[in-house]
């Protein structure tokens, strides 16, 4: 029962880094532009809790399936496989009658074992209609109604045409705006120009840079995450165990009047309130002769150290109720995520294969890492879920297919070519990453059942 405890409180928290991530998505995908319609706690189920963001438009809410989270930017999928013409007619044929039933154009219609007959052996005029209206519903221009899937209707819009997806809509203000299943004309533009100004609300019909800003936005806030629950944590958290200038052990040094008990007050003249401030204090200085301040008994005294001498002092094992003031507070954060990230950094370039393969952790790990250091206090669980939250930007970015750094990889090539890469193509790339992906996720699901089950 405790291990089920541990591995549901690890989820929540997994889930919720991984919405993070996601959120980077959204928001800045919102900013360039892009429709984006969900964002969701765990992976898509049609059992869901949400509510519907009034003025954005956007499904917000969560599932069941508490592996992660996901958000929906319309305009992602293919778009050269689609006939233009048959879009037209069918965007054209909406927009003048408020709504349609696809049912009507397909030749299937009159077979008995139509609702049997799979996408893959429908006739090619059929596939064209079934690719069609997949393609205007992904990109945000008709959708289901809400009382027969087989019908598709317009979407509500303003004066200007504008969806309640898009940036600067008066959807909800606009005494001319339409809604939902009702005829609605193209405002004086072309069917090709009103399908063009659609797409380019979208994801598909951005451009590189904007593309490129939406897809790397997920590691930017996982980035940027840590530095913000470092701040709260140190402000709100009450007591951190670097929040104390008191030597605890001292190693070395013969002569140093340094003993265990001593508070660094300060080091050539600059305060030195916490151990991280010795720290960085004390790497900044190496060569030369230094001077510290140390308060004993109440007393203060100087200390003239030279660096050739080699000495240790470790931390006191006294944990301090410490207060600081915002700017302190966002100071330490700063310098905890910092050093955080260079000892990762640190330990992915030194990092051989073997070592890539022993100490990768699955999914199934980092739940179980995360639930047991819930019972170590605050300030572990913030640096467990910091390191998470650090590793996963830095994960998404590798160049490998379906991660955020593979899409970024397929744009890129797409813009210098100045031609996308064929689906054929980026299938293939997707294939191997997910090979690769996969093999990564068997090595290490391999070392948490060891760790779990022997150790």
């Amino acid at each position: 029962m405790e291990m089920i405890q541990t591995v549901v409180i690890g989820l929540i928290i997994l889930s919720l880094l991984v919405v993070v991530h996601e959120a980077g998505h959204y928001i800045v995908a919102r900013l360039c532009g892009m429709r984006a319609t969900e964002l969701f706690i765990g992976m898509p189920c049609k059992h869901k809790l949400s509510f519907v963001g009034k003025r954005s438009g956007t499904e917000y809410g969560i599932t069941p399936l508490l592996l992660g989270g996901y958000t929906k930017i319309l305009g992602m999928g293919d778009i050269d496989s689609v006939d233009r013409d048959v879009v037209l007619g069918i965007m054209s044929d909406v927009y003048a009658n408020g709504s349609v039933d696809a049912n009507e154009y397909l030749d299937i219609n009159d077979d008995p074992d139509a609702e049997d007959i799979s996408r893959k052996d429908l006739r090619e005029h059929d596939r064209q209609i079934v690719d069609a209206f997949s393609y205007l519903e992904d990109i945000g221009t008709i959708k289901p109604s809400p009382d027969d899937a087989d019908i598709y209707i317009t979407v509500a819009r303003d004066s200007h045409l504008l969806t309640i997806h898009d940036r600067g809509n008066a959807v909800l203000t606009d005494h001319d705006s339409t809604s939902d299943g009702q005829p609605c004309g193209f405002g004086g533009m072309s069917p090709e120009e009103f399908l063009l100004a659609e797409e380019s609300h979208t994801y598909a019909g951005k451009g590189f840079w904007r593309k490129f800003a939406a897809l790397v936005a997920g590691s930017g806030m996982n980035a940027l995450f840590p530095y913000l629950l470092a701040f709260l944590c140190v402000m709100f958290a009450g007591t951190i165990s670097s929040g104390t200038n008191v030597v605890g052990t001292v190693s070395g040094g013969d002569g140093i009047d340094i003993e265990p008990g001593d508070a660094i007050v300060s080091i050539d003249g600059e305060r030195t309130d916490t151990w991280n401030d010795v720290y960085d204090a004390l790497v900044a200085k190496q060569g030369g002769k230094i001077e510290m301040t140390v308060e004993r008994d109440g007393k203060t005294h100087d200390i003239e150290y030279d660096t050739s001498d080699v000495f240790g002092l470790s931390l006191s094992n006294e944990t301090v109720a410490w207060h600081p003031d915002v700017i302190t507070g966002a100071k330490s954060a700063v310098r905890w995520t910092n050093n955080m990230w260079g000892s990762i950094i640190d330990g992915y370039r030194k990092m051989t294969v073997t070592d890539l393969t022993d100490n990768t952790t699955s999914i199934v790990g980092i739940t179980v890492m995360l639930g047991r250091s819930t019972e170590s206090g605050a300030m572990s669980l913030c640096g467990e879920v910091m390191l998470i939250s650090i590793s996963l930007a830095i994960m998404n970015l590798l160049p490998i297919l379906p991660l955020d750094g593979g899409h970024i990889l397929v744009e890129a090539i797409g813009a210098v070519r100045r031609k996308k890469l064929s689906p054929r193509t980026q299938d293939a790339i997707a294939y191997a990453g997910l090979a690769a992906v996969m093999l990564l996720f068997a090595f290490a699901l391999k070392n948490d059942i060891v760790r779990l089950l022997f150790k």
